[in-house]
């Protein structure tokens, strides 16, 4: 079995990759107990929970949610007064 490294910043929705196959989760410590019940494996060297065959139903409420950019398409950040309609 040959092991990829892990990126240094898994990106919410790509794969992991020890599995090839899996999502990642956003499982806080609290509940790692019960992610881990319904099958949640952990990723020791990206330091993260993944669903190795996903969809798992009970896994569905970590499930990562999608990045959203810095800049949202259309936004325009050039000047911190035009933020709310002020105007310099």
């Amino acid at each position: 079995m040959v092991e990829h490294p892990a990126p240094a910043n898994p990106r919410p929705g790509s794969t992991p990759s020890r599995s090839g196959e899996g999502v990642w989760l956003d499982v806080p410590y609290a509940d790692k107990d019960a992610a881990k019940s319904f099958g949640a494996r952990w990723d020791q060297q990206v330091k993260r929970w993944y669903d190795p065959r996903p969809p798992t139903a009970g896994l569905q409420r970590w499930a990562a949610l999608a990045e959203v950019p810095d800049l949202l398409p259309g936004e325009d950040r050039s000047s911190p007064l035009q933020v709310g309609g002020l105007s310099p």
